[in-house]
C-alpha cells in the first residue's frame, strides 16, 4: 500500500478562539423563487472575517496528494458545509473535489468532472455533493438563475470552483481552498476555515498529517 505524504510549506496558523457517464436526476428540490441572494458589503478581494478561523498551508507534489487531502476533508464535513475553491486553471481544484467526493461516500462509478459548461453537477453519497463552477459567470443575475442561494442552504456539501467571483454572496462560515502552482510539479494549498466545525476539521487534518512520518525519517 502506497502512503501519500504532505510537506508543510511555511505553515502559518491563525486561530481566534453527476455526473455519472450520462444524465443524473437533480438531488436538490426546485429553487424557491421567493428566496433571493443578498450581497454583503465586502469586496470580491476582501477576506471573509469570522471570530473563529484557522489557516494552514500545505505543499502537494502530485494529483494523488491533492486528491487525498480532499478525501480527508470530505470524511469530516457535515451536511450544509460549503467548500469554496480558487486558483489558476489546471492547478488541481477538480482533483481536490474528486477526493472530496470519495470522502463523502460518492460511489466510484460516478465520474467527477468540472461542470464548466453545465454549471452544476450533483452526486448522491453519504452526504450529497453539489459541485458548482462559476468560471463562465460574473453577474448577480447569473448566480440567482442557477439557484446559488438554494445550494448554500442545502443539506448536502456544496463545492464552488472560482468562488472568488461570488465572494459577496457567500456565508461567513466555510472552508476556503486556494491552490497555486509554485513549481513544475508542486502546488501550495492554502486552507482557510471559518466557523467552529470547519476550524475543528482543519485542526484534525493538521494533526493527522503531522502524525504521519515522512519517508527517510
Amino acid at each position: 500500500m502506497v502512503r501519500v505524504y504532505f510537506r508543510f510549506a511555511n505553515v502559518k496558523e491563525e486561530s481566534h478562539e453527476t455526473a455519472r457517464r450520462g444524465p443524473l436526476k437533480p438531488l436538490l428540490t426546485s429553487p424557491q423563487k421567493s428566496r433571493k441572494l443578498v450581497p454583503s458589503h465586502r469586496s470580491e478581494k476582501q477576506e471573509i472575517q469570522h471570530p473563529l478561523k484557522k489557516r494552514l498551508v500545505l505543499e502537494s507534489h502530485t494529483a494523488g496528494q491533492t486528491k487525498k487531502l480532499g478525501k480527508l476533508i470530505g470524511q469530516l464535513l457535515k451536511p450544509g458545509s460549503l467548500v469554496a475553491l480558487s486558483g489558476e486553471l489546471g492547478s488541481g481544484k477538480t482533483e481536490f473535489i474528486r477526493g472530496l467526493a470519495r470522502g463523502l461516500g460518492v460511489d466510484k462509478s460516478y465520474y467527477v468532472s468540472s461542470p464548466s459548461f453545465v454549471l452544476i453537477n450533483e452526486y448522491p453519497g453519504r452526504i450529497p455533493l453539489y459541485h458548482l463552477d462559476l468560471y463562465r459567470l460574473s453577474q448577480y443575475r447569473d448566480f440567482e438563475e442557477i439557484g446559488l442561494e438554494d445550494y448554500l442552504n442545502s443539506n448536502g456539501v456544496t463545492t464552488i470552483e472560482w468562488a472568488e467571483k461570488a465572494t459577496r454572496f457567500l456565508p461567513s462560515e466555510l472552508m476556503w481552498i486556494d491552490i497555486r502552482w509554485v513549481g513544475p510539479k508542486s502546488r501550495h494549498i492554502t486552507l482557510r476555515a471559518t466557523g467552529r466545525h470547519n476550524v475543528q476539521v482543519l485542526e484534525i487534518i493538521r494533526k493527522k498529517l503531522e502524525g504521519e512520518k515522512s519517508p527517510g525519517k
